[in-house]
């Protein structure tokens, strides 16, 4: 008799995985306690190369961040989707809504204040490929990145992309 993972090889359509078959889903709540949030999502849309997909989840910024948000989603060509709560922020809450509107099979959690090498996401795509991800779902990868406060945000945003690296 067949092993199920025998099976699940056999019976799933292999996939050719690139960084755009990845969605990172980003939830978050711009506002007068954090307005470098914003200046973090531009960088973010420029950093990444390949590039993946983004869904930008906001849970209840108010509205002239929220319109903010909104115009720096649009000029970057990330997808945006609203959760109208004004209570207790709710990253939890936020990336559930976010896994259900992601259309694509790998999907990347993280935070604004975290940034990784800029080539994480081909590399990724690249072990899912030889990994088959195709046929192994609910795989958890936990990868080395930066969490960069205010302070030091603004440091690696100012510094060469050259140097970035030191940061990370």
């Amino acid at each position: 008799q067949e092993s199920p993972n025998a099976a699940a090889f056999r019976l799933a359509k292999s996939c050719d995985y690139t960084a755009r078959g990845i969605t990172v889903v980003i939830c978050l709540r711009a506002g007068e306690h954090n307005p470098w949030v914003l200046e973090r999502l531009a960088f973010l849309g420029g950093y990444y190369a390949p590039a993946p997909n983004f869904l930008i989840v906001d849970f209840g910024s108010p509205p002239a961040f929220a319109t903010q948000l909104a115009e720096i989603c649009r000029q970057r060509g990330f997808r945006l989707h609203r959760v109208e709560d004004d209570g207790v922020f709710s990253n939890g809450i936020g990336r559930n809504r976010g896994a259900e509107l992601v259309e694509t099979d790998l999907i990347w959690f993280t935070d604004i204040d975290i940034v990784a090498a800029p080539d994480l996401f081909g590399r990724l795509a690249s072990i899912a490929q030889a990994q088959d991800f195709h046929a192994i779902r609910d795989v958890v990868l936990v990868a080395p990145v930066g969490h960069l406060l205010e302070k030091h945000s603004a440091e690696f945003l100012r510094c060469a992309p050259s140097e970035r690296h030191r940061y990370l």
